[in-house]
């Protein structure tokens, strides 16, 4: 995210990361949210926004952000798996 405070208007980026963090929130109730794009892997996207898709991956009570895209062709997406940002789903 500190990429996104770097480039945007302040105000810009703050609303974005809320609303990123809102729908991280959400995922944490409504961890089957999202189209199937690995079914055996249980990855999903979700989009956020119109330019912006989460992927993400639901273990135990992890929610593994994968990726998040920005106006790009979903045939194009790459699901990096190594990424470290994780959040407990809210029971």
């Amino acid at each position: 995210m500190n990429f996104i405070k770097k480039r945007w208007r302040r105000r810009s980026a703050e609303d974005f990361i809320n609303r990123v963090d809102a729908v991280i929130s959400f995922l944490g109730v409504f961890p089957q949210l999202g189209k199937t794009i690995q079914r055996q892997k249980q990855i999903r996207a979700l989009i956020i926004s119109k330019q912006t898709t989460i992927i993400n991956r639901v273990k135990s009570d992890l929610i593994i952000i994968l990726n998040l895209f920005d106006r790009q062709d979903p045939d194009k997406w790459t699901v990096n798996e190594n990424i470290n940002m994780s959040y407990e789903k809210v029971r």
